[in-house]
């Protein structure tokens, strides 16, 4: 008797829907193997939901190995349908048809056409195209069909972590799409955004620091994957945007963060040193240089014994392998070694009102500046939007250049309006920035009322923010700390030592006093060697 095998697979819901089940298959392809004679010695059943698009299935794979053995002498593959097994013709004419001639193997359709004849080979080559063609067809309207559903605001996909996929039954035959804010994890996906943009933390720590607030990963409920959060953060998703087909389009779904905030984490993706991006940062990450190698200090976070408090351990990162032994301290080391930096600019409240005084005339200058700028960036927004308006009616006349692809015309688009929204951000900010630089100098004085014991109080953002502030860099070499002062800071200890002088002189200034600080003082006087133990500092 001769011997045959099945293979049956089903591709789709709507199959399923339709009676094309696995079960319908295979009693029909039975009965046809019956009523022509042949023996069923195995049925191959693929897992529901793989499509025809190639043969890299793992049940087409084994049976076509199965039937090219010539010990299972096999004389025939029964299908459903021709298609079942593959709508490429590449795939049957370079695959399949030279395993059935090498060993004489028909394959036969249990529903369709199977004359052996010069006229049924012709058949069967028509069916294959038809099947290639309605593939090729099912793709088009696929991908158009998920292009218009783009240009309505809703991205055709999964939604990204913050976000649902929501699913509402209007009546019997319509269901609409949502995609709605994730009201659990989305939290999350703001504070990722906000500490990154503190240039504080890697995607490492920044993973460590939101799973001991409680963000996990939802498939593992382990910490949140540091690969993934790179990907997260240069999501226009979370902005209310997505790109689809190559193409960014505006979305109908409520936004996680600010416009502002997504940029400026942007801006620090583009500008950050890349040993600073890799780096375990907490507060002096990417601060701290070795003084033998030049390579930055890293962070290691570590819990104590028995799993309790967090604690920080610094050590040169030794990328150029200069270090045999590497050396680990805490961070409260570099806390109170800092502490004493700051002890040497303490100075009294009289002169900080002073130097208040100045830095509001500064900043005075810096807002007439700003006010010049305004109008150059507002002729820049309105170059930009007459460009990008004016491209799409070129596009809609046939006016683009021949050699211009959709690719290059969407890309080109997509620069303009990100540089646009740039643009516009900037201006925004421009009405805040002063007020903005003028609270940073005064917190960083606020603090040297009453340093080093608020310092030492300070959050790990709030330390970070007074050392870039005060320092042009830092360097270590195991015993002391190499730090170069900026030349505000370095005029502070002036003032203390100045002030110190006229104690000593019983010759006491009044706050207004300009023998004391002048702006010439604070941009020219030099920070002499004079802090404490442990610290040495260049003028």
């Amino acid at each position: 008797m001769k011997s045959a095998v099945l293979y049956i697979r089903v591709s789709t819901e709507e199959q399923r829907k339709f009676g094309f089940s696995i079960e319908t298959q295979t009693q029909t392809c039975l009965e046809f193997a019956q009523r022509e004679g042949f023996c069923v010695r195995r049925i191959f059943t693929e897992d529901e939901g793989l499509s025809a698009g190639n043969l890299n299935r793992p049940e087409a794979q084994k049976m076509l190995k199965y039937c090219n053995d010539k010990n299972n002498k096999i004389n025939a593959i029964i299908v459903w349908r021709l298609e079942r097994l593959s709508r490429f013709n590449v795939d049957y004419h370079g695959t399949i048809r030279p395993i059935l001639i090498n060993r004489n193997i028909k394959l036969l359709s249990a529903t369709e056409f199977n004359a052996d004849t010069i006229e049924g080979e012709y058949m069967r080559n028509i069916m294959m195209c038809n099947a290639e063609y309605e593939l090729s067809l099912i793709r088009f309207r696929t991908k158009e069909n998920m292009k218009t559903i783009a240009k309505g605001g809703r991205r055709p996909a999964k939604a990204p972590i913050g976000y649902l996929n929501y699913h509402e039954k209007v009546d019997e035959k319509t269901i609409k799409k949502y995609i709605i804010v994730d009201d659990k994890i989305a939290p999350f996906i703001k504070r990722a955004f906000e500490l990154y943009s503190t240039g504080m933390y890697s995607f490492e720590t920044l993973g460590d620091y939101l799973y001991l607030e409680g963000f996990k990963n939802p498939k593992t409920g382990e910490k949140y994957p540091a690969r993934k959060f790179e990907w997260l953060l240069h999501n226009p998703f979370y902005i209310g945007k997505f790109t689809w087909g190559g193409e960014l389009y505006e979305g109908n779904h409520t936004p996680i963060i600010s416009k502002e905030l997504f940029y400026r984490v942007q801006a620090m993706f583009e500008n950050i040193d890349r040993t600073k991006k890799h780096d375990v940062q907490f507060a002096y990450t990417g601060l701290i240089k070795c003084a033998d190698c030049d390579c930055y200090y890293t962070a290691q976070f570590k819990r104590g014994k028995n799993k309790r408090g967090h604690y920080v351990y610094y050590s040169c990162s030794n990328s150029k392998h200069f270090h045999k032994k590497l050396k680990y301290y805490r961070e409260e080391y570099f806390d109170n070694t800092f502490a004493n930096i700051l002890e040497t600019i303490h100075i009294k409240k009289e002169h900080i009102e002073r130097l208040r005084v100045l830095a509001s005339d500064y900043l005075k200058e810096f807002s007439e500046y700003e006010k010049k700028t305004t109008s150059d960036i507002r002729k820049q927004i309105d170059t930009l939007s007459k460009r990008i308006k004016n491209s799409y009616i070129d596009k809609l006349e046939g006016r683009l250049p021949a050699s211009m692809s959709e690719e290059e015309f969407n890309s080109m688009h997509r620069e303009w309006q990100e540089e646009k929204d740039r643009l516009l951000m900037k201006l925004e900010e421009g009405n805040i920035s002063t007020k903005f630089v003028y609270n940073r100098i005064d917190q960083i004085l606020k603090f040297s009322e009453n340093l080093p014991e608020l310092f030492l109080k300070g959050t790990p953002e709030e330390k970070k923010l007074i050392i870039t502030t005060m320092t042009k860099s830092i360097k270590f070499d195991g015993e002391n700390l190499i730090v170069n002062l900026k030349d505000t800071f370095k005029a502070l200890q002036n003032v203390k030592k100045t002030a110190k002088n006229t104690l000593r002189n019983d010759n006491l200034r009044t706050p207004y006093n300009s023998s004391i600080i002048t702006k010439k003082d604070v941009s020219e006087t030099s920070f002499e060697n004079g802090a404490g133990s442990g610290i040495r500092t260049h003028a």
